[in-house]
């Protein structure tokens, strides 16, 4: 038994396929918060910072703004501004929020460029990030790695709490990744600090 299918059926269901996949192309361009386009990156990232609560709103504008800042002026080298478009298409993805993900990596970033850091050390944390980012439970070791990683780099701290503290004093560290992230230290002293009280651990 032959079936026939007129050309104009033909056409007509080669137009409703060409229309479907028109729709679905526009539904993922409109879902995605991050184009690939470098040029639109700081537009698309402060729209997505409105996103922020209140509570975290003069942070995330401090954070947004010192960030702009090393963009616009070219602190940070191409490589670099990729490198935050492709964790940005990242976070997106995986719809994580603004706060604490966003302000926390951002912190980092704009630390290590008033550090003055290598390029390898963006290529370690990026490579670190994006570790943490396909794990079992992405959500959660990226923020650890990055909690810990703010922590070390604003406070030189490994652990604050509201009763105890650990600090690394006269110490060189770098990042480092293995088959993990992890912080390599060259020499250092280690001070705990609770309540009225402190103790040191020299040459740790």
């Amino acid at each position: 038994m032959k079936i026939r299918i007129s050309k104009s059926r033909i056409a007509f269901i080669a137009f409703f396929w060409l229309l479907l996949s028109a729709s679905q192309l526009r539904a993922q361009e409109q879902s995605a918060a991050f184009s690939a386009d470098t040029s639109k990156f700081l537009t698309e990232l402060n729209e997505q910072f409105q996103k922020v609560g209140d509570a975290d709103a003069a942070e995330a504008k401090l954070i947004l703004s010192t960030f702009t800042y090393q963009w616009t002026s070219n602190l940070l080298a191409y490589t670099q501004k990729k490198q935050a478009l492709f964790i940005c298409r990242a976070l997106s993805e995986r719809k994580l929020e603004v706060s604490p993900y966003y302000l926390l990596y951002f912190k980092v970033l704009t630390t290590l460029v008033k550090q003055n850091s290598l390029p390898a050390t963006y290529d370690l944390l990026h490579k670190s990030v994006n570790y943490c980012m396909q794990s079992k439970t992405p959500s959660r070791t990226l923020l650890r790695y990055l909690t810990q990683t703010d922590l070390l780099l604003s406070s030189n701290a490994f652990m604050k709490s509201n009763s105890e503290a650990w600090f690394v004093r006269k110490g060189t560290y770098k990042f480092a990744f293995d088959s993990v992230p992890y912080f390599a230290f060259a020499s250092g002293n280690l001070a705990c600090v609770v309540r009225n009280d402190s103790a040191c651990i020299y040459e740790a």
